[in-house]
């Protein structure tokens, strides 16, 4: 039997026609997940206050593109709440109130498709974990770079700015796969004291078909 896999809650971007959505780190997992026989299915949030609505759907609606079930959620909005988007202090607000929600209406989504493993990406890693081992499924989180981490470790005030990123490598993951890319992803997961055992620190691959090897430099330095 396949292994049925759920990769994670990454926004669900337009894209041609029978391709995979999103970025190439994204769907090109996808793609090797299903040509190896597991069953695929991703959840896309739909924010319609903030970013363009999929035009394949809002809540609610499920597709396939490439072999992989795409099933697209809309987290409940207040109009109060999205007039003060952005807006410090209210922004806080509603981040936490928008990653409870998450939480129960991805609860819902595992009751329902049974998935064997989590894969979970920014900005889910808090919520998914917590779900996986609620349900006693093994969660592994993406971390692709951690950005301005490293350089703020430590700092009090800037924990309780952003504390979901820092939050993410104290949870019970089963693995934590981290973009090696200069932000120092290895000693952020060791100073919240993340198993080395439980850490991957790859760099990302390279597309051998992008290579051109008779590229002609003057034509490139005249544009």
């Amino acid at each position: 039997m396949a292994m049925r896999l759920f990769p994670g809650l990454m926004p669900l971007y337009d894209s041609p026609p029978g391709k995979p959505e999103g970025m190439p780190g994204i769907y090109r997992l996808l793609e090797a997940l299903g040509a190896a026989g597991h069953q695929v299915h991703f959840i896309g949030i739909v924010n319609p206050s903030i970013d363009q609505a999929p035009e394949r759907g809002l809540d609610g609606a499920s597709f396939e593109v490439a072999g992989t079930r795409f099933h697209l959620i809309e987290l409940p909005r207040v109009k109060l709440f999205v007039s003060l988007w952005g807006k410090t202090p209210f922004a806080e607000v509603l981040a936490l109130y928008r990653q409870v929600s998450l939480f129960f209406r991805l609860k819902g989504a595992i009751k329902r498709l049974r998935p064997d493993v989590m894969y979970m990406g920014t900005p889910s890693h808090v919520v998914g974990a917590l779900c996986g081992k609620s349900a006693g499924i093994p969660t592994v989180l993406k971390f692709y770079g951690v950005h301005l981490l490293y350089p703020s470790l430590g700092s009090l005030k800037a924990f309780l700015r952003d504390p979901l990123p820092r939050f993410a490598f104290k949870m019970p993951a089963a693995l934590f796969l981290i973009d090696n890319d200069g932000t120092h992803g290895d000693r952020v997961a060791e100073y919240y004291g993340v198993p080395k055992g439980k850490v991957e620190f790859w760099i990302n691959g390279l597309d051998k078909q992008a290579c051109r090897p008779n590229l002609d430099r003057d034509d490139v330095q005249r544009i």
